[in-house]
């Protein structure tokens, strides 16, 4: 699929302690250098969850596989969030779109990953956002994935 479409559910893995206090979002949950990328560059890493065929399962493996424990990022759970409300996010209460949300399939082709075909980012909109403009709004992005957390049962 060459689009994220609006109606999509976007999966933001969380570690534990560095990204989630309690049921809230940390800012290091969104990182400002990645939703700073630019267009060509990276992002905020996603997923695309609708795309997952058992997705609670494999973005559990996908956590466990990028966890590092000694660095405290232990596998907590992930934040899920539709991308038109990603989308709808706007600077200063305005009409400009703060992000957007674009398909970034994995190319992984020595040792593929089964979620690979769905990975995705977020990142700023316009080249010309800055770092003070995007700052406020990034608030925005964690309320909104905040809103629904799930958490790993460590039964997978």
């Amino acid at each position: 699929m060459l689009v994220v479409k609006d109606k999509e559910k976007i999966a933001r893995l969380l570690f534990y302690p560095d990204m989630v206090e309690g049921k809230k979002l940390k800012d290091n949950a969104f990182p400002m250098d990645e939703l700073l990328a630019k267009k060509d560059k990276n992002g905020s890493s996603v997923d695309r969850y609708d795309l997952l065929k058992d997705p609670e399962n494999l973005l559990y493996q996908k956590a466990k596989k990028y966890a590092n424990p000694n660095a405290g990022r232990n596998p907590f759970g992930f934040g899920l969030a539709y991308a038109r409300e990603v989308r709808r996010i706007t600077i200063n209460s305005g009409s400009d779109q703060a992000f957007e949300v674009l398909p970034d399939p994995s190319q992984n082709n020595k040792h593929p990953e089964p979620w690979d075909h769905a990975h995705a980012l977020i990142r700023k909109y316009c080249n010309t956002y800055t770092r003070g403009r995007l700052r406020g709004v990034r608030d925005h992005l964690i309320e909104l994935f905040s809103e629904n957390i799930q958490e790993f049962n460590n039964t997978h």
